[in-house]
């Protein structure tokens, strides 16, 4: 019998016992107030923590930005009411306002969901139901993603990541 296949049974049981002593312990949670609200993106996601992260001309980031492929669909995290918009910076985006007055902010869609509706309109929506699909619209050409906010009783916006950590790592693991 050849060494290879003399030792090939050890090896594969060393291997079997190293990666079960390699579980993938959990990141800590971060610092701040987690939302009760969904992930805002289906699917494999990832995020850092770019809070307040300088931007050109001087400005701050204020959200989180959520990587996903192009054209992942981006789902309404609360049930609430929508409002679309477009910007320079945002390129096509949502706004959606619960029945407490939180207002979350969605910016960099390559498409809306319920186009058939007049844009200009108000619409209902329904948590985890398909109001975008991830691209890079505004300022994110050629980097697709979601650029999150969360903005309590319609005020500034605080920082979201606690929130998109609490609901969206889980599922990638």
């Amino acid at each position: 019998m050849s060494p290879i296949r003399r030792f090939a049974p050890l090896v594969l049981a060393a291997f079997a016992v190293l990666g079960a002593a390699c579980v993938k312990l959990p990141l800590p949670p971060p610092d701040g107030v987690a939302y009760d609200i969904l992930c805002p993106v289906t699917g494999t996601v990832s995020f850092t923590d770019d809070w307040h992260a300088p931007r050109s001309g001087g400005t701050l980031h204020e959200g989180t930005d959520v990587v996903a492929p192009r054209g992942a669909p981006s789902v309404a995290v609360v049930d609430g009411e929508i409002k679309w918009a477009v910007g320079a910076k945002s390129g096509y985006a949502i706004w959606l306002e619960d029945e407490d007055g939180n207002e979350y902010f969605y910016a960099h869609f390559d498409s809306w969901a319920h186009t058939d509706a007049a844009v200009e309109a108000e619409r209902d929506v329904v948590a985890g139901e398909v109001i975008g699909y991830i691209g890079d619209t505004g300022n994110a050409l050629g980097w697709p993603h979601l650029h999150f906010e969360i903005h309590p009783d319609g005020g500034p916006p605080v920082n979201p990541y606690p929130s998109i950590y609490a609901e969206c790592t889980d599922r990638n693991e």
